[in-house]
């Protein structure tokens, strides 16, 4: 509920009384204790207190890992989660070894069409337009479109902002004007919308 009104300090003061009390009460590797743990990370790392929110990531991973297993879904949303911290530091060294990690374990455990895969697939399709392997990204974002075309057909809403987004990625680039032919030929009148709809907000 705090989180939901914005009221970080609030919540991080509840996390913090919530996580003192769990370990005394429960174990440290319980899952509640360790879903506790996982929030405060998160509310550090949204208060700008990185260290905190790195530290308390990788003691929850190791817990959760050495508990659960590297392949169980809270152990790689933790270490997601880790990787993102350090993608919006621009530390791309290490996030990118971190999510492509996650990403094989959530394809291997619920398959390429789930949306927890996805969303780790535009993470890391991204990072590499940050690391200027511009083709990667591309053929990550293209891949993660036939995706959801597929699972989803072509006129879906879904299907529809996958292609503006990845039309939106290749105009602000400006030097991927040779994949926008690719993909007008592929999908035609989408394409057109979505480039119209960035030339009148530029």
């Amino acid at each position: 509920m705090y989180e939901r009104q914005e009221l970080y300090d609030k919540a991080r003061e509840y996390y913090e009384q919530a996580y003192a009390c769990m370990i005394e009460v429960f174990a440290e590797t319980d899952k509640r204790t360790l879903s506790v743990m996982s929030d405060l990370a998160l509310c550090y790392d949204i208060q700008e207190e990185k260290d905190k929110a790195i530290e308390m990531y990788l003691k929850c991973y190791e817990l959760h890992k050495n508990e659960y297993g590297v392949n169980n879904q809270l152990t790689i949303s933790v270490y997601y989660n880790l990787g993102c911290l350090y993608y919006d530091q621009q530390k791309y060294d290490l996030a990118m070894p971190i999510m492509t990690d996650c990403y094989e374990r959530r394809v291997i455990a619920l398959g390429k069409n789930h949306i927890s895969s996805l969303d780790i697939m535009h993470a890391i399709a991204s990072l590499y337009g940050e690391i200027g392997n511009e083709g990667k990204a591309y053929d990550m974002f293209v891949e993660r479109v036939e995706i959801y075309r597929q699972f989803y057909g072509s006129d879906s809403k879904t299907t529809l902002y996958e292609i503006e987004d990845l039309v939106k990625w290749l105009f602000i680039k400006r030097k991927c004007f040779n994949k926008l032919k690719d993909m007008l030929l592929i999908h035609g009148n989408v394409v057109i919308d979505c480039m119209v709809k960035m030339i009148k907000i530029l």
